[in-house]
């Protein structure tokens, strides 16, 4: 390869725009360490052993949604209804 070939694949580098959206956790720390939050149009899994903050992170998540107008549906096949 001549220095030509490089200079293509630096310039179809430049032109992508390598930016996700991102949707804020509702935890302001949370979204700081994931860099502004959970990618929007994705699936995120949460998982984890019990009570260490599952469900806590959903409904942060979701209360941020309401508070944006947002509509918003919570889906839990452990817990019992109370």
């Amino acid at each position: 390869m001549d220095d030509k070939s490089f200079y293509y694949i630096e310039r179809a580098v430049e032109k992508k725009d390598l930016t996700i959206e991102r949707i804020s956790t509702g935890i302001p720390k949370l979204d700081e360490l994931l860099q502004g939050g959970l990618p929007k149009n994705s699936v995120t899994l949460v998982s984890g052993p019990p009570g260490s903050g599952k469900s806590i992170l959903c409904f942060h998540f979701i209360n941020a949604g309401i508070k944006n107008g947002e509509r918003c549906l919570y889906i839990s096949v452990d817990q019992k209804i109370e």
